[in-house]
């Protein structure tokens, strides 16, 4: 009898405990509800109109109203074990990861990338060492070139991005799909697949612009089905300008800037006419002049030098020569 009577008393002891715990669990929930309603409630204000970030802010609201505890673990600031994470390490899923910021920007982006990896171009999941592990989260997720390029122009050298691993495919996959997706280059080359972050592609909106000799367009054009549908408009640039007195006007404006701008001796009429002659020289047609800058920029640089050795205060036509 006795027995039957300490079990009764338990179990009535368990009902009360998990009520007592119910009505705690409600009260700190009202509590938190209370004072989490008025913030978010600004929010969904300041992001009127944008469903994603509104079914955002309701799963943030539902989490900060269920982890209400953790919140009053984290002000007591318990001590933790070192290969534990502190009190306060559960307000990380609360954070923003900003991929791309155009605060203060107008117009569309603009975007050149120098080195068109996998990585640099859709972006990369990166990882910390935590104890001889590799750990990762979603603020370890970094944007690529088409991330800022998004809505505007990505530039890219042609033969940089068929240099790259990878790059190339992933550059297409991410035109054709008209999103971008965040993933690993080698993924379907593992053998064992480990369980990691997947980020959802983002939409994509954009135009490429690819950098290259005429060889590379013809040998993509005749091997690659994809680029002759993704890269539909072909632009030639002349490596020659008809030889008229504006042009050599403007070869004389293009030495003075690049005298100005790296500190070189000023040309003098002479010289000037000796370039333009050359430039005529590098086209082989006494009616055209070269629009290759590039030898032009090495010539006026070669011809200050030569200046400055003879002591000139001008280079001269013989200083070109």
């Amino acid at each position: 009898k006795l027995e039957e009577q300490v079990e009764a008393t338990l179990r009535q002891l368990r009902q009360h405990e998990r009520e007592a715990r119910e009505a705690h669990e409600k009260l700190v929930s009202e509590v938190a509800a209370s004072a989490t309603r008025q913030l978010i409630r600004e929010l969904r204000e300041r992001f009127a109109g944008l469903d994603g970030v509104q079914r955002y802010l309701d799963e943030v609201e539902k989490d900060l109203i269920a982890h209400a505890e953790e919140f009053r673990g984290a002000e007591e600031g318990k001590p933790t074990l070192p290969f534990l994470p502190p009190p306060g390490a559960f307000l990380d899923r609360y954070r923003v990861n900003v991929l791309v910021d155009r605060s203060g920007e107008h117009g569309a982006p603009v975007v050149f990338e120098q080195n068109p990896t996998h990585g640099n171009l859709v972006g990369r999941l990166e990882h910390r060492a935590h104890f001889g592990t590799l750990v990762t989260d979603f603020m370890l997720i970094k944007a690529g070139a088409l991330h800022r390029a998004n809505g505007g122009y990505l530039i890219l050298e042609a033969k940089d991005v068929f240099r790259s691993f990878h790059a190339w495919e992933s550059l297409k996959k991410a035109l054709k799909g008209r999103a971008v997706r965040i993933d690993e280059p080698l993924e379907e080359f593992r053998l064992v697949t480990t369980a990691g972050l997947a980020p959802e592609p983002i939409p994509l909106s954009l135009k490429v612009v690819l950098i290259g000799s005429p060889l590379y367009y013809y040998v993509l054009y005749n091997l690659d089905e994809d680029f002759r549908e993704l890269f539909k408009v072909k632009v030639d640039f002349d490596d020659s300008l008809a030889r008229t007195p504006e042009s050599e006007q403007l070869y004389a404006r293009f030495v003075g800037s690049l005298c100005r701008e790296e500190g070189l001796r000023p040309f003098g009429a002479d010289a000037v006419a000796k370039l333009v002659e050359h430039g005529s020289r590098m086209t082989e047609h006494q009616g055209r002049l070269s629009s290759r800058l590039g030898a032009l920029l090495d010539l006026v640089r070669d011809a200050a030098f030569y200046a400055g050795q003879g002591g000139r205060a001008y280079v001269t036509a013989e200083d070109v020569s």
